[in-house]
């Protein structure tokens, strides 16, 4: 069976604003003007902006899919984001140049230009990504950072306040370790200036059936529960999984078995992770075949994700 992808549509709220947004980013005029359904045509594939209110449809806005435009070079794309609200700052991913934008509607559209042989980020070097002030996403009221003081003590006494008694502040601690000692990219996001959520991408990871392949591992990823339901876990993630894609092709992560990481193997497996096949591990070793393990935070299963 053929199949062919020849189009997509972004939902929007004022269709005249959405039109004169693309008509500016694109560089075209609209092929297709209506008052439900306007498209744009791009060396034939069909951009579409859907006033879903007007249809009387209900929509959810959130990062699953994320439109993907490709410009011929960093100069280029540079010269598209020149006065655009910009998400994800201009990053070097793989043989790509990529940044995320923000429409006039509210949606996130990538911007990516095949990096030419030898090129070098803007600043001449790597992403410093274990800046005091950098700054990993930020959109709206939420806020990626590098995780520091006091955020462990505000952390964990919101996790023993939802319940989880045995927490301590250690774990945190280490991770600003980690971070200091370039082992990791220890990212905390905030919701409204509040700290809210929490996620850890360890480059080279030499944890578990992927370790040592070059691999970044995914650790430690939380929200805390009042301010859940708000993007910030989806934030979280699309920001580890970039960040991942410029050491590897490939992220990784360990997911708990027990009912407490429920909504966190339905993520997973909608965000297109697979289980490696190797089974249950346990202290960081695979679990043997009829053998005794406790159903704790302990017992894993390893789940991979191809990035590029």
């Amino acid at each position: 069976m053929k199949m062919q992808i020849r189009s997509l549509y972004l939902c929007v709220t004022d269709m005249d604003r959405a039109i004169a947004f693309y008509e500016k980013v694109l560089e075209r005029p609209v092929l297709k003007r209506d008052e439900i359904y306007s498209v744009f045509e791009i060396n034939g594939f069909r951009l579409g902006l859907f006033a879903f209110q007007k249809a009387g449809e209900e929509h959810i806005f959130g990062s699953s899919c994320l439109p993907s435009i490709e410009v011929e070079d960093r100069k280029t794309l540079e010269q598209k984001l020149s006065g655009l609200t910009v998400c994800f700052p201009l990053t070097r991913i793989g043989s790509n140049w990529v940044a995320e934008f923000v429409d006039s509607e509210g949606n996130h559209v990538e911007l990516t230009a095949p990096a030419a042989e030898g090129e070098e980020r803007p600043d001449g070097g790597l992403a410093d990504f274990w800046k005091e002030d950098a700054v990993y996403y930020e959109w709206g009221k939420i806020r990626i950072r590098p995780i520091r003081e006091p955020d462990p003590r505000v952390i964990c006494e919101q996790e023993v306040a939802q319940g989880w008694v045995n927490q301590t502040e250690d774990k945190y601690y280490k991770r600003i370790a980690d971070h200091a000692a370039h082992r990791s990219i220890s990212m905390v996001a905030e919701y409204d200036g509040k700290t809210a959520g929490y996620i850890n991408v360890y480059p080279d990871a030499p944890w578990g059936p992927f370790g040592g392949r070059g691999w970044c591992e995914i650790v430690d990823f939380g929200v805390l529960e009042k301010y859940r339901c708000r993007g910030i876990g989806s934030a979280l993630m699309d920001c580890a999984e970039r960040i991942a894609g410029m050491f590897a092709d490939t992220v990784y992560l360990a997911v708990g078995l027990h009912d407490g990481y429920g909504s966190a193997q339905r993520m997973y497996c909608r965000r297109g992770y697979i289980p490696d096949g190797s089974g249950v591990w346990y202290h960081n070793a695979p679990a043997e075949a009829y053998g005794q393990v406790e159903n704790d935070d302990e017992l894993n299963l390893y789940f991979s994700k191809r990035l590029r």
